[in-house]
């Protein structure tokens, strides 16, 4: 068994799927109709796009608890590029926020490379073409079920002027 450090090192270089619950598939059958893509492009985004089967949500809600209950909490904690237990400060008002956790578990780590997000991803990029798609950095914000803090309506815009061309996208997945 590879420790803890060599298995992150792994996953954080590894671009391609390494669980079997979530495999690539037939890429073909991701891809948006004209009628979503015509939809982006005129009102800036799309919703209720599923991505992810029960399944792989059940799979992956179990990886959360690493993130989420300090008892279970991932042997590779420290990699994360940023973590707050509660963001909010106030113990009845719970919001868990981090960044970084595709390094730390197999099944958020074939998140980012998941067809049924790259695949549409790809054609939201560019109305004219598909182009190549690559993470720029994955974000957590988990809160007790309707319970807890609240993610402020917000646009991501003031990241994407840090790279050219700007062709950006921002994708909440919710179970």
């Amino acid at each position: 068994m590879p420790t803890y450090s060599t298995t992150a090192r792994q996953l954080t270089y590894s671009a391609v799927s390494l669980s079997e619950a979530i495999t690539a598939g037939d890429w073909e059958k991701h891809y948006l109709g004209q009628e979503k893509v015509a939809e982006f492009f005129e009102r800036g985004y799309i919703s209720n796009i599923r991505v992810l089967t029960e399944e792989q949500c059940d799979r992956i809600l179990k990886d959360y608890e690493h993130f989420i209950d300090p008892s279970k909490r991932h042997p590779g904690h420290a990699m994360l590029y940023e973590h707050h237990s509660n963001q909010s400060g106030d113990s009845s008002n719970v919001l868990m926020h981090g960044l970084g956790q595709w390094r730390l578990t197999r099944l958020f780590h074939d998140v980012v490379f998941l067809p049924a997000i790259s695949v549409p991803s790809s054609q939201l990029l560019d109305q004219d073409k598909l182009r190549p798609v690559r993470l720029w950095h994955d974000q957590m914000f988990a809160k007790p079920a309707r319970h807890g803090g609240v993610v402020a309506w917000h646009q991501d815009y003031s990241y994407w002027t840090r790279t050219k061309p700007m062709m950006h996208l921002t994708v909440h997945i919710t179970t």
